[in-house]
């Protein structure tokens, strides 16, 4: 019986051996024993890079489809009103998601998949984080690291060996944002993670962290760590946590509400935390000089600058609302919004794409409103990444403003202006020219709070023409563009 093998151009070495000086023509074939061998001349031997990538892309999936299969799939949107805390509204289970990158720098992708599991002491859920590459044509695990930032038991708060895990609990009742981002920065391939936790539904807590990790030597290790310990949220003490090689070689408060930090401001010393890896945060972030963090008041947000967003890996969020039923009763929400991932296949299929969602939502919202909705705007007022939609309907002065959860559109209140005095604001939320009608007039910063409009008066009794003017020069707020529906298609 004979047998064939094809030997490719990765094993150039073993082929000058097996081929000897004969002709480079067409298949040549050399005889062991019984054994035929047929072996590829160079021009047949050139696989393509694209093909390479498939077949590492095909191995990687069927590791991902084993993992589905053994802890499931991670649930993308889930939502519940809840009136305690003993409320198991949430399930936390399954995978997250995964994704190809060359992170080691070698050469060669490999997977990281992320996945949410029963912790062995039962409270809660941790996130995994598995690393896989292939070796000689098979998936091998290398490395499995418990998602959460450093910090050392010595410095306090609730730590297993000096790791500040960020665990999901089946009643949820944290607002929050998790979010992994690649930062590829001077040859290096950063895994940016931020979670963002403020209890405000039954309780009064803030939690906030930043740690970077790198893939070096199959080992997933900790680059930096800055972590806002968990308190009040008016109490802040950051610590800042530096690595080598994946050992701890410095630390520093970085900011302290009593002062006692470095940094004087929670925007400059988390300035200078990126800066040591070269990492650019918001500028609303890095200039915020208020007292404490601008995340105490409720802003979901993460600090990476908007130029990495089309690198994350995956972001999810848990918001509150307060239901009109009862003052102690709230719904929950929580979505998972996709980034990279491995293959958009049916495994993936129920993971929101919120790029498209919410101008699908929006754009049914201005067909509700029929003939009477004439203008529209969108603008991202709380720096979340989903936008909201301003709608002018008849008569001109009535602006209803929404914002979309992920799964439905939600009227957030109304202002009663003229949209061409609606101005975009350097900072939190929009800016309205109030005109007075020969009495005073006011500029208002319009603002969102648990999906519902606040405001807060900037300036009162000033000259239009003259000051407002002066601030739409220097860029600090400028016009908001308004579109035409009777012009429009679709949303912008």
């Amino acid at each position: 019986m004979r047998k064939t093998r094809w030997i490719c151009l990765i094993m150039a070495g073993m082929l000058a051996t097996a081929c000897g000086k004969g002709s480079t023509s067409g298949n040549q074939k050399k005889h062991v024993g019984k054994e035929e061998i047929s072996v590829q001349t160079e021009s047949q031997q050139n696989i393509s890079k694209d093909e390479q990538n498939i077949n590492t892309e095909q191995l990687f999936k069927g590791k991902l489809e084993e993992k589905i299969n053994q802890y499931g799939i991670f649930e993308s949107e889930q939502s519940s009103i809840i009136k305690d805390l003993s409320t198991k509204w949430f399930n936390p289970n399954g995978v997250i998601t995964a994704n190809l990158d060359d992170y080691d720098m070698d050469g060669a992708d490999e997977m990281l998949l992320f996945c949410s599991e029963k912790c062995d002491d039962l409270e809660g859920n941790h996130i995994k984080m598995e690393m896989y590459e292939i070796e000689n044509g098979e998936v091998k695990l290398a490395d499995v690291k418990i998602f959460g930032a450093y910090l050392d038991k010595a410095d306090g708060g609730k730590v297993i060996n000096n790791l500040y895990e960020t665990r999901l609990q089946e009643n949820n009742f944290a607002d929050r944002i998790i979010e992994v981002t690649n930062v590829d920065i001077n040859g290096k391939n950063y895994i940016v993670c931020e979670n963002f936790s403020l209890t405000k539904a039954f309780e009064d807590r803030l939690s906030n962290e930043y740690w970077i990790l790198e893939y070096k030597d199959s080992k997933i290790n900790m680059a930096g760590s800055l972590v806002g310990m968990e308190s009040g949220t008016d109490n802040f003490v950051y610590i800042a946590y530096y690595f080598e090689n994946g050992n701890k070689v410095a630390s520093d408060i970085m900011y302290s509400w009593d002062s006692s930090g470095i940094y004087k401001t929670f925007g400059y010393s988390t300035k200078m935390f990126f800066d040591n890896f070269q990492i650019l945060i918001k500028d609303a972030v890095a200039s915020y000089t208020g007292v404490g963090s601008p995340l105490k008041k409720g802003v979901m947000q993460t600090v990476l600058h908007e130029n990495n967003k089309s690198n994350v890996i995956f972001a999810y969020t848990n918001t509150s609302m307060e239901t009109e039923a009862n003052a102690r009763e709230y719904r929950f929400s929580s979505v998972l919004r996709k980034g990279k991932n491995l293959i958009d296949n049916e495994a993936f299929e129920n993971v929101k794409d919120d790029t498209k969602s919410y101008k699908d939502a929006y754009k049914q919202t201005i067909e509700d409103y029929g003939t009477t909705a004439l203008k529209y705007a969108i603008y991202d007022m709380n720096d979340d990444d989903v936008p909201e939609l301003i709608l002018t309907s008849f008569p001109e002065s009535r602006n209803d403003v929404f914002t979309y959860d992920g799964k439905e559109v939600i009227r957030c209140g109304r202002i009663i202006e003229y949209n061409e005095n609606i101005k975009e604001y350097d900072g939190e939320g929009f800016a309205v020219y109030e005109w007075g009608a020969g009495q005073t007039d006011y500029l208002k910063i319009y603002t969102l709070e648990n999906n519902k409009l606040q405001s807060s008066t900037l300036m009162e009794g000033f000259d239009y023409d003259s000051k407002l003017a002066t601030y739409e020069k220097a860029d600090y707020m400028k016009k908001m563009t308004f579109y035409e529906i009777a012009n429009e298609e679709g949303i912008r």
